[in-house]
């Protein structure tokens, strides 16, 4: 390596060491953290250019999937929005191994892509519509099914609140596409990239995610 190299690559290694100091320190005063788009915590995906000197990540499903899994505790919920390819992977990635799964308010599910993400479809029930008493029925799903997958469910805070109390009463877990204040994981998909394709031929590849990740309570588990 040459020695004007040698320069270069230590400047960035400082920039970047410089840049991690400063998130830490914002994250110890609001108590948040963000993963994936310009994360510096994430080491996996490849970097992508960025405006104003800033790096975002490109991040698979499955990559995700890993990324999430250990939040995904008994009783959380997840807010995944902007890529069904992310909302699949992250409801793989809340399945435990004996579990029943319930796919609520999705009446444009696709199966086949919940199935390649992990779904295991003969312990899948499928209630398109909720009818007039969501919260009852979503209850009910939550009692019955270890794993409930929801689109965009219309609920007041308290009916929020009771629901994540069901949820910690029976150690279930929900993945909703819809907003969720407090979830205990977020996912906003900016950007799906599908390699492969161009000029309309070629074969679609897995896509990769410009995403952002944030956990209740931060990245270190502190609480606000």
């Amino acid at each position: 390596m040459s020695r004007t190299a040698l320069v270069e690559r230590t400047a960035h290694a400082s920039a970047l060491m410089r840049a991690k100091q400063l998130l830490v320190a914002a994250e110890a005063k609001t108590g948040a953290a963000a993963v994936g788009v310009r994360a510096l915590e994430l080491t996996e995906g490849r970097t992508i250019g960025g405006s104003n000197g800033t790096e975002q990540r490109q991040i698979s499903p499955e990559e995700l999937a890993q990324l999430v899994r250990p939040r995904l505790i008994p009783g959380a919920v997840a807010q995944v929005s902007g890529s069904m390819a992310a909302f699949w992977a992250v409801a793989a990635a809340a399945l435990g191994p004996e579990d029943w799964t319930a796919i609520a308010a999705l009446p444009e599910a696709g199966l086949l892509a919940a199935a390649e993400a992990g779904l295991v479809l003969s312990r899948t029930v499928v209630v398109p519509d909720l009818g007039t008493q969501p919260l009852r029925v979503l209850a009910g799903l939550v009692d019955a099914y270890g794993l409930v997958v929801a689109g965009k469910l219309a609920l007041c805070a308290g009916d929020r609140r009771r629901l994540e109390a069901r949820l910690r009463f029976t150690g279930g877990r929900l993945i909703t596409a819809g907003r969720w204040a407090g979830a205990s994981v977020t996912v906003q998909v900016d950007r799906a990239n599908t390699p492969g394709l161009g000029e309309n031929r070629g074969l679609a590849e897995r896509p990769t995610l410009d995403c952002t990740v944030r956990f209740k309570g931060g990245f270190g588990e502190r609480r606000n």
